[in-house]
């Protein structure tokens, strides 16, 4: 059970960018917060054989850039948690960039009145 919990570190993180986050948050929240936040989409496909699961490969995709592949993780919630972080890391970058872009709209307005 505790495999479908965000550890607290990522609960931090994701708090910081908006999550409304409690202790029993999981990973499918975190993923469906993604998605109707950022239209960041997760696509996990289960290696197998007839006889066992072998692991994980993972896919971030979205309308605003190429998809992003995680090749093979043994552990789900290793693939799980690397996924929302690399998700985290993308959402901060992009804050930036719209951060600086309101920036320079700025300084054209004041540069436009005097």
């Amino acid at each position: 059970m505790k495999k479908e919990f965000v550890t607290y570190e990522l609960l931090t993180e994701l708090k910081e960018l908006g999550l409304n986050v409690t202790q029993t948050t999981t990973i499918s929240q975190v993923f469906r917060w993604f998605e109707e936040n950022y239209s960041y989409f997760v696509d996990i496909k289960t290696d197998t054989t007839p006889n066992e699961i072998l692991g994980f490969d993972y896919t971030i995709k979205s309308w605003k850039f190429p998809p992003i592949y995680f090749d093979f993780f043994n552990d789900k919630r290793d693939g799980n948690i690397a996924v929302i972080k690399k998700m985290i890391e993308m959402v901060k970058k992009e804050k930036q960039r719209e951060a600086l872009i309101k920036l320079m709209d700025n300084d054209k307005d004041f540069d436009n009145n005097n």
